[in-house]
């Protein structure tokens, strides 16, 4: 009886683990059948550099969770900084001047996030909400009521080309980019003191703080890191496209909610971590290009964008159980 039911269980382990990278090659092999277009180098090398985006502002969000938070504002933020970062440039701002001004707008707006959650304790859901809409306001005014910044980019920025266009060989720039911020992050998240006490702030804040840990702290820092990641994530988004544009980045604060929920079922213990929040985010990359080439119509996106939303966020809390 109990060998039936450790089988059971160790099944069930299993399933959990690796369940969404099974349910990905099975997704792969569906489209490289139905759709031979899938399987193409190029189209491949085109779903990593549109999941760029989504997997740096992944990451960020990835870092409020662990700490016990959340962050709403993320997609908000992003779509500031491809407003801002054009402004900038159309005023011929030099390039690295423009992009570590609008990191460091990131990081206020983390700052804000963290002062309200984190220091004055309020609900996540409502203190990121305010900074979600609060950051709606600027973009308007940078743009002056249009929908983006006259002029694009301004004069041709070889810089920007190349973070959003460019290739290094057969790899888009964008997908290294994205590869070099996880793996920071992931270095952070689990190999360093700051991340284990995120982690155990996100786990059991009364625990941490009876340990020694300030967990006011360390969720501050985490909204911080979020910030700057979502205003890096803007940058790359105003590269690819060659503008700033208002609310662009909305959408895609569902997707890396999704990215990091899903991501958290991936071989660990049910807690987010940035291995798993990249493979959600390859995930959910691999589904909207499948979508794209079945030729979906627009609603379907939305609706699956809700349905992956409530899967993983389900997935997660099952796993962590």
């Amino acid at each position: 009886m109990k060998s039936n039911e450790n089988v059971r269980r160790g099944a069930g382990d299993l399933i959990a683990r690796y369940g969404t990278l099974g349910l990905m090659a099975l997704v792969c092999l569906f489209l490289a059948i139905s759709v031979p277009a899938f399987i193409q180098p190029s189209n491949l090398f085109d779903v990593l550099r549109q999941v760029a985006v989504v997997g740096i502002m992944a990451c960020g969000l990835t870092y409020a969770v662990a700490a016990g938070g959340f962050d709403l504002s993320v997609g908000s933020v992003a779509a500031l900084s491809t407003v801002f970062v054009a402004w900038l440039l159309v005023r011929n701002v030099p390039v690295l001047a423009a992009l570590l001004v609008v990191l460091a707008v990131g990081a206020a707006c983390g700052w804000a996030n963290g002062l309200f959650c984190a220091r004055l304790r309020i609900v996540p859901w409502v203190g990121t909400l305010a900074t979600m809409l609060a950051v709606v306001g600027p973009q308007f005014m940078l743009t002056g009521g249009g929908s983006q910044i006259p002029g694009g980019l301004g004069p041709k920025q070889p810089l920007m080309d190349f973070l959003g266009k460019g290739f290094l060989g057969p790899v888009p720039v964008a997908a290294l980019v994205m590869l070099l911020v996880a793996a920071v992050a992931e270095i952070v998240l689990s190999k360093t003191a700051l991340g284990q006490h995120m982690y155990a702030a996100g786990g059991d804040r009364v625990a941490a703080e009876t340990c020694g840990i300030d967990s006011r702290r360390v969720l501050w820092l985490a909204y911080i890191f979020s910030g700057v990641l979502a205003a890096g994530s803007g940058l790359l988004m105003a590269a690819r496209m060659g503008l700033g544009q208002v609310r662009i980045g909305e959408p895609y604060l569902m997707d890396a909610i999704a990215a990091v929920f899903l991501g958290s079922t991936v071989i660990k213990e049910g807690r987010p971590h940035i291995l798993g929040t990249i493979v959600g985010a390859i995930f959910m990359g691999i589904m909207f290009n499948g979508l794209t080439l079945l030729h979906t119509p627009y609603w379907g996106f939305y609706l699956f964008r809700g349905i992956m939303v409530f899967a993983a966020v389900a997935l997660s809390g099952f796993r962590s159980r």
